[in-house]
């Protein structure tokens, strides 16, 4: 038996701002938001929405897709950095609105990389047989941790979130070493958002916790670990660029994932991109581009895919996946 995904689904918040809205609000103008980002549009939270509200939302898209039932979920590992309260785990939360009474549950903080984190968890649990059906998460609501008046951040960010169901398989086609996840710590302080609970010195003021990034530095960063954690990972898989149908990165800067996949000499139509949609939605990037992919074709079943991902920490992950779902239930 061997982890498979077999339901995915995503959430955004109601309010969508295009960059005339970004226009609007602080100095800045679409050109340079396209030329610098490649965005177009992102989503922010309402006073209602929340990491569990939009986390519960695509939960129940990818666990209709699996044609499976809440109470059929034995984990629940929700990755974000924004959760609902400081205790209890907002997967907990999310256990409560979508009816998974039998779930254990609990929240993953490992920045932009936490869904891909979070995802090789879950396969190593169905590996060593403690669970047979895990619900990942990744659910951000970034808008409430940016500085709406700083023009140099706050046209980066969007709200999402992204699920899959992982279940053990029979017909899956599995290698354990199909991940590596890394930290660079040296370069921690590139990227990072002020909370209370540090030294009084570092912490923000209250009601400010906000992202603090150096872009250019942040830039050089990303594709250097992204590039280094594909190709330690095409080496431990014994894969050839070639064997590699699609690469789907953390949609953090757009001029980010072309450098990366140069770096990599991945083919640009191989690199999937939809972060002119939604904007950097940190750990819910991955699994709504999985969404994306999967109804624009552009991610088909028997595809061997490469996810990569960066951020604060300086966190990285890669995962290597052969897309192989079951066939859609006949309610999905």
């Amino acid at each position: 038996m061997g982890p498979r995904i077999i339901g995915w689904g995503k959430a955004v918040p109601a309010r969508g701002l295009t960059n005339a809205d970004m226009e609007r609000m602080v100095e800045t103008s679409n050109n340079w938001i396209v030329e610098r980002t490649g965005i177009r549009k992102r989503y922010w939270a309402g006073p209602n929405e929340s990491a569990s509200v939009i986390g519960a939302e695509a939960a129940r898209m990818a666990i209709k897709r699996a044609g499976i039932s809440p109470t059929d979920i034995d984990l629940i590992i929700l990755t974000t950095m924004t959760p609902d309260k400081t205790s209890p785990a907002t997967a907990s939360i999310i256990q409560r609105k979508i009816g998974a009474k039998r779930a254990a549950t609990f929240d993953l903080w490992a920045a932009c990389p936490g869904f891909v984190y979070g995802l090789a968890t879950a396969y190593n649990f169905i590996r060593t047989g403690a669970f047979r059906t895990i619900l990942v998460i990744g659910s951000e609501i970034l808008s409430r941790i940016i500085d709406q008046k700083d023009r140099r951040v706050c046209v980066l960010f969007g709200d999402g979130a992204g699920a899959v169901v992982v279940q053990a398989s029979a017909e899956a086609k599995d290698d354990p070493s199909n991940f590596v996840l890394g930290c660079d710590s040296d370069h921690a302080d590139v990227l990072f958002v002020r909370g209370p609970f540090d030294v009084a010195e570092e912490a923000g003021p209250p009601g400010e916790y906000f992202t603090v990034m150096q872009g250019p530095e942040v830039f050089k960063q990303a594709v250097r670990v992204m590039s280094k954690a594909g190709q330690e990972l095409l080496g431990k898989m014994n894969w050839k660029l070639s064997d590699v149908d699609v690469v789907i990165p953390h949609q953090a800067n757009k001029r980010i994932l072309d450098a990366t996949g140069k770096a990599l000499g991945v083919p640009p139509e191989k690199v999937y991109c939809n972060i002119d949609r939604y904007g950097n939605t940190s750990s819910a990037t991955i699994p709504i581009a999985i969404c994306d992919a999967v109804d624009e074709g552009r991610l088909k079943p028997g595809d061997n895919v490469l996810l990569l991902a960066f951020g604060a920490g300086l966190t990285y992950a890669a995962m290597a996946l052969r897309w192989d779902p079951p066939p859609a239930p006949s309610s999905a």
